[in-house]
């Protein structure tokens, strides 16, 4: 498996895995870490999931700490989100990806 590089056009690192460039973390420490992460899992792109898998791991894991109101709202706001998005890849150990906005309906609903 390749190293991880830095792109100066997006400042963030990546390596590429089966001719795919692969996100690995804004900082080399980030990157680097995700990168020994894949490594021991045998150089595969285990981590990388879809979001809308993602969403329903976590509303099944959190089901339990939310109002039946909340729920709803979250179910709601992550089922229009993940239509929106498709099938979008995600990296759900990124610190700055897209999985860090799940717990967002908790937050911010009014």
């Amino acid at each position: 498996m390749r190293k991880p590089y830095y792109k100066m056009s997006n400042k963030l690192w990546y390596v590429t895995i089966d001719g795919r460039q692969v996100r690995l973390g804004r900082t080399e420490e980030e990157a680097y870490t995700a990168w020994e992460r894949m490594r021991a899992a045998g150089g595969c792109c285990a981590p990388n999931v879809q979001f809308r898998a993602l969403a329903d791991r976590w509303l099944t894991e959190h089901r339990r700490e939310l109002t039946d109101v909340k729920f709803e709202r979250c179910c709601s706001y992550l089922g229009r989100f993940c239509k929106h998005i498709g099938s979008l890849h995600i990296w759900p150990n990124s610190s700055t990806g897209i999985a860090a906005a799940i717990p967002y309906c908790l937050k911010h609903d009014s």
